[in-house]
């Protein structure tokens, strides 16, 4: 099972409660969770049939006239058939990211009486989305919701003394977009000086309006951020204190030491510069070349905004499940959804469908343990920043699709950014929203498997 924070929380389950929320009190919906894997947003493709003719592969074929690309052609007269083992698989590769919601399996009468749906991001981890140990054959309708490149019918048990037939294999979903989100909190700054631990370059980092870096008082210094891998980097924010930098350059780099320049100024006038940014890379750094003062550099926060790059997934192929969710809420009174970083009266969640918790479910077949993560919310969506003292805490509530009452587990830390559950079996649907100190709930917004 994944890592998690749970020993930050203090925390209460209430199996099977009623989720019904009402408040009098105006409503300061939160950023809810921000996802690691980013933000999405979608256009329908209705009912195509993305494996069609797409590149395939499988561990094995019976025959050449009984290959993998058989089960993708769209003629239900031609077939793959494995060898007569049960451990056998077959995949296909999307050509690109889809939000996907069913896997149609026609059998042939080689059928599996035990299999998995897989998906990955890779084609090298894969995460389970679906288990059967009950197959019956004909035509297998399979509804769940993923986001991936590459899809795979795993099979663990025939149901005959052949191996596993398919006439077609067919996959449906909805393309994406991935849509930027804070990718900088709780990484790792670094500084080419500060002034003594009370300005170190964490500080930057924190979420904390009132704790601060602050360089030497010289012109030539820089403060960067490791974040963890290769991202592709839309925006960053930063928040000068006094000592601002009338020159620098915002810079990234893959190895800390090429360092390619993506915006530069000789014209920096403090307060909070909003930079709309394009580039890649795991390290960003603020490059100061003209102090405006005879100070150093000071910065209060260094945000920076993006999603994580192709190649580098955040899937597991472990038997742990990892969920992220993410949500912006409006900051007035309605109750609508969707999200991104901006200012918006909706939020969109990462789970491929655009929320309202009741119309549509993030459902995923799990048979052992899962971990929510999310980022802490710093920003409301009316502009003003949102202090972690701001934040009461987290609810999550749990349910099996075929069940109408919730689990409810309440995270009473505003500073936790995940929560683990074990002992789960079948599929579930899952939702989170955030709690300021005042009592007040954001929209729950669904989180999805991935």
């Amino acid at each position: 099972m994944g890592s998690c924070h749970q020993e930050l929380a203090s925390f209460s389950i209430t199996p099977e409660a009623d989720m019904t929320f009402s408040s009098t009190t105006a409503r300061y919906f939160l950023y809810a969770a921000s996802l690691a894997t980013s933000l999405i947003s979608f256009s329908a493709v209705a009912d195509t049939n993305l494996a069609l003719n797409k590149p395939t592969l499988a561990s094995s074929s019976e025959s050449a006239s009984h290959g993998p690309s058989k089960a993708l052609d769209g003629n239900s007269y031609s077939r793959w058939a494995s060898s007569f083992s049960d451990s056998n698989w077959i995949s296909v590769d999307l050509g690109g990211t889809y939000t996907l919601n069913k896997v149609k399996l026609n059998w042939e009468t080689a059928y599996a009486k035990g299999y998995q749906l897989q998906v990955s991001l890779d084609n090298s981890n894969w995460t389970t989305v679906y288990t059967t140990t009950n197959g019956n054959g004909g035509v297998d309708d399979v509804n769940l919701s993923a986001v991936a490149r590459y899809v795979r019918m795993n099979g663990t048990k025939r149901a005959t003394e052949w191996g596993y037939s398919l006439w077609e294999m067919e996959v449906y979903g909805t393309t994406y977009t991935q849509k930027p989100t804070k990718i900088s909190y709780k990484k790792t700054a670094t500084a080419s000086t500060y002034v003594g631990a009370d300005y170190a370059p964490a500080l930057v980092l924190d979420g904390n309006t009132s704790t601060r870096w602050s360089s030497n008082h010289a012109d030539n210094n820089w403060i960067a951020i490791d974040l963890g891998s290769s991202h592709t980097i839309t925006g960053a924010k930063l928040h000068w204190e006094g000592a601002y930098g009338k020159s620098y350059q915002i810079q990234t780099s893959n190895d800390k030491n090429s360092w390619t320049t993506i915006y530069s100024t000789t014209n920096g006038d403090g307060g909070i510069d909003n930079l709309n940014l394009n580039g890649t890379g795991r390290y960003i750094r603020m490059n100061g070349i003209k102090r405006a003062t005879e100070w150093g550099y000071s910065l209060w926060e260094f945000e920076v905004f993006g999603y994580q790059s192709a190649g580098a997934p955040s899937s597991s192929s472990s038997s742990s499940s990892s969920v992220k969710s993410s949500s912006s809420v409006s900051s007035s009174s309605s109750s609508s959804v969707s999200s991104s970083s901006s200012s918006s009266s909706s939020v969109r969640s990462s789970s491929s469908v655009s929320s309202s918790s009741q119309s549509s479910s993030s459902t995923g077949s799990n048979t052992g343990g899962l971990t929510l993560d999310w980022y802490v919310p710093t920003e409301r969506e009316n502009g003003a920043y949102l202090e972690l003292d701001e934040i009461g805490g987290y609810e999550i509530k749990y349910k099996k699709v075929t069940d109408t009452k919730f689990t409810v587990v309440q995270i009473n830390d505003g500073a936790a950014d995940s929560y683990s559950l074990g002992n789960l079996s079948g599929s579930y649907e899952f939702y989170i929203a955030t709690i300021d100190v005042n009592g007040v709930y954001s929209e729950f917004i669904e989180v999805m498997p991935y």
